[in-house]
């Protein structure tokens, strides 16, 4: 990332400790750390001094490993496989221990799931139980499975994805696959993984997924930009439309133009200017952006509420693709009621506590 943009991205950082009321000469970094970009925006202390740091980049490196053996092993079973976001990017675009790494996201082919867990069974890991995070298993397209370890350092965590989840709903379903021209397009290496626009795209989309509280994968777009830039942003648009994420696509580019300082691909479409597109722009300024995203907890990042219902439906290409949104928000599907509330009896049990729930939380 050059050096314009990050001084702005510790800018925004500094402005939005300050709307939290943290006006002190280490608000910035606070800010960062809890967004996971504390790496990019503060730099380096002495490596004797900075050991998180230096932990960091050691489990990077282990993950990035991790990975390349994971590649060969679904290489030797024949299976076709991508890997996404933060862990084709560590000590490429990322200088170590820059850029925090929490797990190891590749994608299959939906039949080729259950051979590809059993790979990764054979390799040692084991299916995660459900996390709050995530959501339940049944509604998800993909699963975690989690390698132990005598220390976090040494740990692995990997998403296996077979398919995206649709932004026309608030909670996940398994029903969407990845884009045939993604698969078409990936670029062979270390660690296969999209061309840049497809990536690109596929960042956008886990922004909206997560109604843009990983601000990381903001960060990862900036640095991706440069390359995203070389056929003009045609590839990047096409594919964010093929995952109902257009319409913020052209958003986010406007984003990275106005506050850091990154130029536009010549070929993407205007942003659009209607009342939803001005409402997204509006709070998707850098400062603000990055203050509501630091103020939500871990129960916020995994709750429905009024703030993630909001968003989404400012997100979602056309206002009738709210629909789901909002039906998600008052009637969710069994498998979300069951997990979210077991202890429930019946079904209208759940709903009776899952509408308490939104209710306490529309009034506060």
């Amino acid at each position: 990332m050059n050096p314009d943009t990050v001084a702005r991205l510790r800018d925004a950082c500094a402005r939005a400790a300050q709307t939290l009321g943290d006006t002190a000469p280490e608000g910035a970094r606070r800010v960062a750390e809890r967004l996971g970009v504390a790496g990019i925006v503060t730099p380096a202390a002495a490596p004797a001094r900075d050991v998180p740091r230096l932990l960091g980049a050691l489990h990077g490196q282990l993950l990035r490993e991790t990975a390349t053996t994971i590649s060969a092993a679904f290489s030797a079973a024949g299976l076709p496989h991508v890997f996404v976001k933060g862990i084709v990017f560590v000590d490429d675009l990322y200088p170590p221990g820059a850029r925090e790494l929490a797990d190891i996201d590749v994608y299959v082919a939906r039949d080729a799931a259950p051979a590809a867990r059993a790979t990764l069974e054979s390799l040692g890991f084991r299916v995660e139980a459900d996390d709050p995070d995530r959501g339940p298993s049944p509604l998800r397209p993909g699963l975690t499975l989690v390698r132990a370890a005598t220390s976090d350092v040494e740990s692995a965590v990997v998403d296996l994805h077979w398919g995206v989840e649709p932004l026309t709903s608030l909670l996940p379903r398994d029903r969407t696959p990845l884009p045939r021209g993604v698969w078409d397009r990936a670029r062979q290496g270390r660690l296969p993984a999209p061309c840049p626009g497809d990536h690109a795209a596929l960042l956008v989309h886990h922004l909206v997924h997560h109604d843009f509280l990983h601000v990381v994968s903001l960060v990862d777009l900036a640095v991706l930009w440069p390359q995203v830039l070389a056929d003009e942003g045609t590839t990047f648009a096409a594919t964010a439309r093929a995952l109902r994420a257009g319409r913020v696509a052209r958003i986010v580019a406007d984003v990275l133009a106005r506050d850091l300082g990154l130029a536009r691909p010549p070929r993407l479409e205007a942003a659009p200017s209607d009342w939803r597109a001005r409402r997204l722009a509006a709070s998707l300024r850098l400062d603000r952006w990055l203050a509501w995203a630091a103020a939500a907890g871990p129960s916020t990042r995994a709750a429905i509420t009024p703030g993630r219902v909001g968003r989404r439906l400012l997100a979602v290409e056309h206002v009738w693709n709210g629909a789901g949104v909002v039906w998600d928000a008052l009637w969710p599907p069994q498998a979300h009621l069951r997990w979210r509330w077991p202890e429930a009896r019946t079904r209208l049990g759940a709903l009776a506590r899952h509408w308490g729930s939104v209710g306490r939380k529309v009034a506060r």
